[in-house]
């Protein structure tokens, strides 16, 4: 359990070894598994202090999988949206879920003024 919680310091350290990576994309790489809540790792960063970048990416990533899950269908990424939305409320996560509803085109759903 603990090299799994270490993994993204160790992929830090690997990444380190090579030129061109930039200190932003080191930063989503250590801040992977960090959630919401706190709850994730390794630091037990909350969405407030989490990195923008990170945010956006755990947010792509969390839509990707459900997306996947649900077979994509129209329906599902509406209830995936909205629950992002309701469950996302505060912070950097905040942030990154608004930008992504934003983005995100559904048969004309307004998806982000849903109360």
């Amino acid at each position: 359990q603990n090299e799994i919680k270490d993994h993204p310091l160790k992929a830090v350290e690997l990444l380190g070894k090579i030129a061109g990576i930039s200190k932003d994309a080191m930063t989503i790489v250590k801040q992977h598994h960090e959630q919401y809540d706190g709850s994730g790792f390794p630091y037990g960063l909350n969405h407030q202090e989490i990195h923008p970048l990170a945010a956006v990416f755990n947010i792509s990533h969390e839509v990707a999988y459900y997306t996947c899950l649900s077979g994509a269908s129209t329906l599902q990424m509406k209830s995936i949206l909205e629950n992002m939305k309701d469950k996302y409320t505060a912070g950097n996560y905040k942030s990154a879920t608004e930008a992504l509803i934003n983005i995100i085109s559904i048969d004309d759903y307004d998806i982000a003024n849903v109360s």
